[in-house]
């Protein structure tokens, strides 16, 4: 008898387990890499985020590519997607769209799986030559192109935020800031890290009526940044956000360099990554 009982038992459990088992293998509709697969192909780039989240290895990456006309950089641009760990490509999630250059360097890879490990979608477009040429206008169009696809890339639309570091800050910004952009409405939050706050490269000129206030803005930056670049565009554009009524979160990470998410492995800067996603958290 108690061996009838624990025959039926085990045959009870090994079927839910099989259930289960079948409904968390969901095969992705389109071509993914691993995350392991797509840190083999990334180059260096201002070293790789201090801060690792145990799921990374979990997610999954797939690059699409869109057209771009324009000269000089006429051809296929990379956008590359990153999927959060057991996903089961059924639904629309919120997405964090990083702009920060090459799409390969190092640093973009490892913040997209860090993001993506949180729950992020994390969309990573190819960015470099915008950034050299202050195009905001080429990320505007590529990024409405991208969203053409939202359904079939599971892109939550109207949970959109941009996440920036460096020098591509300033591309970030005059895109997250322009008002005309058909995924504008979408936009719920801004990540600066280490930015330069220009709304055009080497501008310093500040209108409160250029910032939308609207948009919840975190400003993360080292405590001994030396470029003179950040640390006077984030003080002249947080006075004028505070003329725009906008809603402005500034995080200084205490003995910080320029680099310090990639470079100053401490519990500061741990701490400040950490405050970055839940800020990301409450907005999306």
């Amino acid at each position: 008898m108690r061996h009838s009982f624990s025959l039926a038992f085990y045959s009870v459990v090994l079927f839910f387990f099989l259930i289960i088992s079948c409904q968390s293998a969901v095969d992705p509709p389109f071509d993914v890499q691993t995350a392991a697969e797509r840190r083999g192909t990334m180059v260096g780039g201002f070293g790789e985020y201090v801060m690792t989240h145990p799921e990374a290895e979990r997610v999954l990456v797939h690059r699409e590519a869109y057209a771009v006309t324009e000269a000089p950089q006429a051809g296929e641009l990379p956008v590359d997607l990153y999927y959060p760990p057991e996903f089961r490509f059924d639904k629309a999630l919120p997405a964090v769209i990083v702009v920060g250059g090459n799409v390969n360097w190092s640093s973009n890879v490892t913040l997209a799986e860090l993001l993506a490990a949180n729950g992020f979608l994390t969309v990573v477009p190819e960015t470099l030559q915008m950034v050299k040429d202050d195009a905001p206008d080429q990320l505007i169009a590529l990024l409405e192109r991208l969203l053409e696809d939202a359904e079939r890339l599971f892109i939550d639309t109207q949970r959109l935020a941009m996440w920036t570091e460096g020098h591509p800050s300033s591309l970030a910004l005059q895109v997250a800031m322009d008002r005309e952009a058909g995924f504008h409405d979408g936009l719920q939050a801004g990540v600066f890290v280490s930015p330069v706050m220009t709304f055009a490269q080497n501008s310093f000129e500040y209108d409160p009526a250029w910032i939308d206030p609207q948009l919840p803005v975190l400003i993360a930056r080292g405590e001994n940044d030396s470029f003179y670049e950040v640390k006077a565009s984030v003080k002249m554009f947080r006075q004028a956000a505070k003329e725009a009524g906008s809603e402005v979160r500034y995080l200084e990470v205490a003995g910080g360099n320029h680099n310090w998410m990639t470079k100053y492995d401490s519990e500061a800067s741990h701490q400040a990554i950490e405050a970055e996603i839940g800020f990301l958290k409450e907005h999306l």
